[in-house]
């Protein structure tokens, strides 16, 4: 009887460590790390472009006349080429005026040692820059208005170049979350990752300042890299009656002038997130570049799920997960 009760607590054990390794192996592994600008910038300037290697364009520059061996036969003259031929002759006679009156002279010293000449005076005007640190010109700054308003509009998320890749391994536009969990016997902690491409929006600039910015992401559409975990993740958020979670900004934000110019953008956006039909106010820390014709933004902001009314799930694998954790995106908006 003994005998047959050490077995059965040996197998119980067995059992209790198997499950164990197995819940280590199947639940421990970090997902993917937070994607950087820098990567996104790569992933968006790594897209073939649409004309490369395309034969079909061809260079239309004028050549010019060609040479002939006997006498020119005058072409037919527009007005327009008219217009140009006597503005032509007035700078040829002008420009001869003008070399004429300037025409170096010889000078030859008088008795007291001073030179005289029959040459008009010569003045020169300088045309530098300004000086550093002088305020901008009206020139200047009617040029950075003239930048910034070719930008002015609506921008939407958009995926580049219709990539298909996973969510921070390509160019694709995605949304998610990261938070810390304890194994069941507090064997490990690791980070869950969950990210979705199922993400909406746009942003509205006017001139250098990003006016508008609204942001959906659907969260049941979000994956990690278990499914067990997805499942009890979409039970705490409900996802049957709340199917979005979004982000409306609701402080403007001044952008400087070199953003347009392909220089990064870092600050922060503030804004109302909505989650589980719960809104709060919301600050992401967000970095933007400008590439080509295509803006790319990364950004995370910390999130307390209590704020939320969510309580974060647990499950026979799983017996600890934090309160808080991060939300993330990196978004490509395209006109």
């Amino acid at each position: 009887m003994r005998k047959n009760i050490k077995w059965i607590i040996a197998g119980l054990a067995g059992v209790m460590a198997i499950a164990a390794v197995a819940a280590f192996l199947w639940w421990s592994d970090d997902g993917p790390a937070a994607i950087d600008l820098e990567t996104a910038v790569a992933h968006m300037e790594s897209i073939p472009s649409e004309n490369a290697g395309d034969s079909s364009v061809t260079d239309t520059t004028d050549a010019g006349p060609t040479s002939t061996t006997g006498p020119e036969t005058p072409a037919a003259t527009t007005t327009a080429e008219a217009i140009d031929d006597d503005r032509s002759r007035d700078e040829v006679a002008e420009t001869e005026t003008t070399s004429a009156d300037t025409t170096p002279v010889t000078e030859t010293p008088d008795a007291a040692g001073t030179t005289s000449g029959a040459g008009p005076e010569t003045t020169t005007t300088s045309t530098g820059a300004a000086t550093d640190g002088a305020p901008p010109t009206e020139a200047e700054t009617a040029s950075a208005d003239t930048v910034a308003d070719r930008y002015t509009g609506l921008w939407a998320v958009t995926t580049p170049g219709n990539a298909d890749g996973l969510p921070g391994e390509d160019a694709v536009s995605f949304a998610g979350f990261r938070v810390k969990e304890v194994l069941a016997g507090g064997i490990a902690e690791s980070t869950a990752v969950g990210r979705t491409t199922a993400v909406e929006g746009f942003i509205e600039l006017s001139g250098t300042t990003l006016v508008a910015a609204t942001v959906e992401v659907e969260i049941a559409a979000l994956r990690t890299d278990n499914s067990h975990r997805d499942s009890h993740m979409r039970q705490a958020m409900e996802t049957n009656e709340f199917k979005l979670a979004v982000f409306t900004l609701v402080e403007p934000l001044e952008l400087p002038i070199g953003v347009f110019e392909g220089e990064t953008f870092s600050g922060s956006a503030v804004g109302d997130l909505t989650i589980k039909g719960v809104t709060n106010r919301a600050t992401f820390d967000l970095k933007a570049r400008l590439v080509g014709d295509t803006i790319v933004a990364v950004g995370s902001s910390g999130v307390i799920f209590g704020d939320y009314g969510v309580t974060a799930p647990t499950s026979a694998s799983v017996i600890w997960v934090e309160d808080h954790g991060t939300m993330e995106f990196l978004l490509y908006f395209a006109r």
